[in-house]
């Protein structure tokens, strides 16, 4: 009966032991930050936000971690009324940024990732984060 106690008090070690060794498997939001405020005059380019008013898309750039097996990853951007008001698809595995073109319309937004993943792996969505455009 000992030797069965053992190799199942070896087995549950080894096991979290392996858990512990996985890599995140979460998609996670990097910005904008939860509950930020933009300002109307926001424009962004897929390198990030410009400083310039004539340069880049009015927009809202947003960023988010890197998921395993990944294949593309998509953002969806509601306004307060859960209406789709800007989506954007990048492609490859380390595409984790994008420019969402926006009208910029002050308001409270909610944004989410989905990362599109090789088979058998289904979607991952990430969780909802807020921002708001203010004038």
């Amino acid at each position: 009966m000992r030797t069965v106690q053992r190799l199942a008090i070896v087995g549950a070690i080894l096991a979290v032991s392996a858990c512990q060794a996985l890599p995140e498997f979460r998609l996670l939001l990097v910005s904008p930050p939860n509950g930020d405020s933009i300002p109307s005059s926001h424009r962004c380019t897929d390198e990030g936000t410009v400083q310039e008013p004539d340069e880049g898309t009015p927009g809202v750039f947003f960023s988010w971690t890197q998921i395993h097996n990944a294949t593309s990853y998509r953002v969806d951007v509601e306004d307060a009324s859960g209406a789709l008001v800007g989506t954007r698809t990048r492609t490859g595995a380390g595409s984790t940024s994008a420019c969402v073109p926006l009208s910029m319309t002050p308001g409270t937004y909610t944004w989410k990732v989905t990362a599109l993943r090789q088979p058998p792996f289904p979607p991952m969505t990430s969780e909802t984060w807020t921002f708001t455009i203010v004038p």
